[in-house]
């Protein structure tokens, strides 16, 4: 008797999309902090205007897990303007040490 192996199909390519993007999208948030605060750039692209919506109007963890992961590896004194609304208005981030 042998088993045979199904190849997976759509359903699970699918899940695997709909998991990983996102997760992508949330573990970039950091290290594209970091570059720009080493950068001549002072703001993070408009990508991320969720991830600053929510830093700006999401619960305390929320806001407080944001800004911690977003200056972890900036240098000290650096700042990045991280957008949180569509018209371009930005909050900046510094860390402190």
């Amino acid at each position: 008797m042998s088993l045979s192996r199904k190849r997976p199909g759509a359903a699970f390519w699918a899940t695997v999309v709909v998991v990983a993007v996102p997760l992508i999208y949330m573990l970039s948030f950091g290290p594209a902090c970091w570059i720009t605060s080493r950068s001549q750039m002072e703001r993070l692209p408009m990508i991320y205007l969720p991830v600053g919506w929510a830093g700006m109007n999401g619960p305390d963890g929320l806001r407080t897990a944001i800004c911690w992961y977003a200056c972890v590896g900036m240098p000290h004194g650096s700042t990045v303007i991280l957008p949180t609304d569509l018209s371009g208005f930005g909050t900046s981030l510094t860390p402190t040490r």
